[in-house]
């Protein structure tokens, strides 16, 4: 699996660009490490983008652990932070679904999209209050 990350906006958001198969092994280890090293206390938003995923191999404990660490993170942001997961296929999204189960938390604001300019859309629209 690759990850890019690209930062926007002097910092207020990253957007994570996903491809290749996604190994739940990797993709936790990863999500661990990168918020280790990575300070993202300025964040209002974070885009992950899984279109050019090709393969998932996740069990569900690898999905509810990246679940923990993303939800442990997300209460310590900004309180009008938003996480947008765009995907690109049905499987992707069972995968996000159930992800989203194990962040049933009132503080992480994140929604699923199949396109990219309705993530963008839906993050703008409190910036723009």
């Amino acid at each position: 699996m690759s990850v890019d990350g690209v930062i926007e906006r002097d910092g207020e958001g990253i957007v994570y660009i996903h491809s290749g198969t996604m190994s739940g092994e990797e993709l936790t280890d990863r999500t661990r490490e990168h918020y280790q090293t990575f300070d993202t206390e300025k964040l209002r938003y974070q885009i992950m983008d899984f279109r050019a995923v090709d393969r998932i191999e996740m069990s569900s404990k690898q999905i509810e652990e990246t679940a923990r660490l993303f939800c442990a993170k997300a209460k310590t942001r900004r309180p009008n932070h938003k996480f947008a997961i765009v995907i690109s296929n049905d499987p992707m999204f069972a995968i996000m679904k159930l992800w989203g189960i194990y962040l049933d938390d009132p503080e992480v604001h994140g929604k699923v999209f199949y396109s990219m300019d309705e993530a963008r859309a839906w993050i703008a629209e409190d910036s723009e209050k």
